[in-house]
């Protein structure tokens, strides 16, 4: 009947419509998420260069300061007792103030077995309570006076520290020439005194105080 054609080309044209909306929405979706794609792939180029970036300026830094620097890896035994540790990265200055040679992927262990506990004791307590120390210390296997700060870095259970340390091995043996000095000059039943450009006393010993 002419009703029925009526109602039926009009629930056909819905139909049409409906199919025709459903395509726009699809279309405007899959344009939506290529546009969400391109913008993911560009900000992760943008990231990986800005990686690249800072990688450049820390390798350009990590190379060219004159202290040493390294990355370590403290080992434990099974009662959380550090006993040895790995060096991951060393800078080219380390050699330098260490004396050691190719130590990078090396246990310290392998290059100094003597080496006193007092260091994995104090590189040990950085890597398991995540406290920065700045200390001085004397290595006896290597004869040398360091001048250190120690932090950790990376991921708490990757159990690494970060050491930004100098040799001061000389400047430690004048301090102890001069104190030498000093006592040797407070001891003496001499009196001795230093005065100034403009005769003002500076320092005198007990000596010459008495």
């Amino acid at each position: 009947s002419e009703i029925y054609a009526n109602v039926y080309r009009e629930g056909t044209y819905i139909f049409i419509g409906f199919i025709i909306i459903l395509l726009l929405v699809v279309t405007a979706l899959a344009f939506l998420y290529n546009y969400r794609q391109r913008n993911m792939f560009k900000n992760l180029l943008d990231a990986e260069k800005q990686i690249r970036t800072s990688e450049t300026k820390y390798l350009t830094l990590f190379n060219s300061i004159d202290e040493a620097f390294c990355i370590i890896e403290v080992i434990f035994d099974e009662n959380k007792k550090p006993i040895d540790y790995r060096f991951l990265e060393i800078n080219p200055s380390f050699e330098k103030h260490t004396g050691l040679v190719d130590a990078k992927g090396k246990r310290i262990r392998e290059l100094t077995p003597m080496l006193e506990k007092h260091w994995f004791e104090t590189y040990g307590k950085i890597a398991l309570t995540g406290e920065s120390a700045r200390f001085i210390n004397y290595a006896e296997p290597l004869d040398r006076w360091f001048d250190l700060y120690a932090f950790p870095y990376g991921q708490p259970e990757q159990r690494q520290v970060a050491i930004l340390f100098n040799d001061i091995t000389e400047r430690q043996k004048m301090l102890e020439k001069l104190l030498f000095i000093t006592k040797a000059i407070e001891s003496t039943s001499d009196a001795i005194g230093i005065s100034d450009a403009e005769g003002h006393h500076i320092y005198q010993n007990k000596a010459s105080s008495d």
